[in-house]
């Protein structure tokens, strides 16, 4: 009994010893007939190598700029807030008041007393501190699965740098093309000299960046650009929550001003346009660096997540409209870019690096052209706002059109266990690979450069169906009515004045 003991306690000890472990590999399968010799001849066997062997060996990348401070109006509107905070700052300069408060309020009226508003230390719509370290980052981790891209570039006539005529698009592939060309680890030390951006001239337009909204693929007239287009969130957000009826409106007074009689003043100077402001503060507080006594993310805490998914909610719609599948002429902003990388895919002799430093419709004119991410139900205000407001929708913005997000298409040459060479292509969104669906559902994320170039062809051929041009253009005549009655409003309100 004693001996059996021994040996279990014996055991238990090996097994515990050995919880982390390696794994065994699995090996290939060979023929089990006379062709599986070579696999089967113990220490005697030759080395078999790979299928095949890969080198990334040039590359095309589509980048949205890294993070801003916001325009100018979001700015005045966040720094508004700051009577809030003194005020609260003041009533509860005693801490013994703070601490009487229920413990909801006062976890968010601290948070608020300690807020630090960083959104105005720059002019509006240029990039930050936070968006340059993210588009360098962005770079070497690029560097490091290119290597061999970087390691080949041998002059500035390898690489081609496009941009958006905008401040924050040029710092950021510059940025970015710093980190990508780094091979040393002095901070400044690259392959080459960074090329000048392309910029289009004055009164030009480079429509693989700058959409080419005017040529919707209609037959007839030329259609007017929706007049409405710009305002698509403010119209969501006006739906749910209207200037006196907006449930946010008594939800935040209260938080922020506790229901007794002397706090009704203060309530009643939380209206619709002050949470908007609450909300921008909130969106653009994740993109600075605080300290630990600072409150960065303080106005976040007045919203409870169902509020945080009507906001998100308001950017997929209106992202949807601007760049998704909301009519015909949307779902084809993408194609001159995608007629770029198709001819980027047929010249062999093009250069190696070839990058496009642009905004978030970019990245979501691709995905579009692409047809990925469509729902099958098309996305609108009501639908959107009402029932289960379209929860489980592929279209989210907020994960594909964020900040530095970043299409890279990248050619490989193979080289075949038979020393046989081809090219094949892998396309990335946001770093991870896209998964290519080809015929009898065949699928890869490292494709024949063939197969792709003519899935991109495919693509840029899907054109609109008799059914979507009647409907496009009856919306369209629609909007022309609106207009024609809104003009008629002003100029007869402008003779009565």
């Amino acid at each position: 009994m004693l001996v059996l003991i021994a040996i279990l306690l014996s055991t238990s000890q090996v097994l515990a010893k050995f919880t982390s472990r390696f794994k065994d590999p699995s090996f290939p399968q060979y023929p089990n007939d006379m062709r599986g010799i070579p696999f089967r001849l113990g220490s005697m066997t030759p080395y078999h190598p790979p299928d095949k062997t890969c080198v990334a060996i040039r590359g095309h990348c589509t980048v949205r700029h890294g993070a801003k401070f916001p325009k100018e109006d979001v700015q005045n509107g966040i720094s508004g807030l700051n009577f809030i905070q003194d005020h609260l700052n003041t009533q509860y300069e005693d801490e013994n008041k703070l601490n009487a408060l229920p413990p909801e309020n006062k976890e968010v009226v601290h948070k608020i007393m300690k807020w630090v508003n960083k959104t105005s230390e720059k002019s509006s719509k240029e990039i930050n501190e936070h968006g340059l370290l993210t588009m360098y980052k962005l770079g070497r981790r690029w560097n490091s699965r290119l290597l061999n891209i970087v390691t080949s570039i041998k002059s500035e006539k390898d690489i081609e740098f496009n941009s958006a005529k905008e401040h924050r698009c040029i710092e950021s592939g510059r940025e970015f093309l710093k980190g990508f060309l780094k091979i040393q680890k002095e901070k400044d030390s690259t392959v080459i000299k960074i090329p000048p951006a392309k910029i289009p001239e004055i009164g030009g337009a480079d429509h693989r960046i700058k959409l080419d909204k005017g040529k919707p693929e209609v037959k007839g007239e030329r259609k007017p650009k929706n007049p409405d287009e710009e305002e698509v969130e403010i119209k969501f957000f006006n739906k749910v929550c209207p200037q006196n009826t907006c449930y946010l409106i008594d939800k935040i007074g209260k938080l922020l001003f506790p229901s007794d009689d002397e706090w009704k003043t203060w309530r009643d100077k939380i209206t619709s346009a002050r949470i908007w402001a609450m909300y921008m503060a909130c969106a653009n507080s994740y993109v600075y660096e605080y300290s630990k006594e600072e409150e960065g993310q303080a106005w976040c805490h007045v919203f409870d997540n169902d509020d945080i998914i009507m906001f998100e909610n308001m950017n997929d719609y209106q992202y949807y409209v601007k760049n998704g599948y909301n009519d015909i002429k949307t779902k084809n902003y993408g194609h001159p870019m995608m007629r770029d990388i198709l001819k980027f895919l047929n010249e062999k002799d093009t250069e190696k690096f070839k990058l496009f430093a642009s905004h978030t419709s970019n990245c979501l004119s691709l995905i579009t052209g692409f047809r990925m991410l469509e729902d099958e139900v098309k996305l609108s205000l009501e639908n959107m706002t009402e029932g289960d407001k379209m929860n489980n929708r592929k279209w989210k913005s907020s994960l594909i059109g964020n900040y530095a997000c970043n299409i890279m298409v990248v050619v490989y040459e193979c080289e075949n266990a038979k020393y046989k060479i081809s090219e094949e292509v892998s396309i990335f969104l946001n770093e991870t690979p896209l998964e290519m669906v080809f015929e009898n559902e065949r699928t890869c994320t490292q494709c024949p450069i063939d197969d792709v170039k003519n899935l991109i062809e495919e693509l840029l051929n899907d054109l609109p169906t008799a059914e979507e041009l009647k409907e496009y253009e009856n919306s369209q005549k629609g909007k022309i009515v609106q207009e024609k009655i809104g003009e008629t409003s002003i100029s007869e309100s402008s003779v009565k004045t």
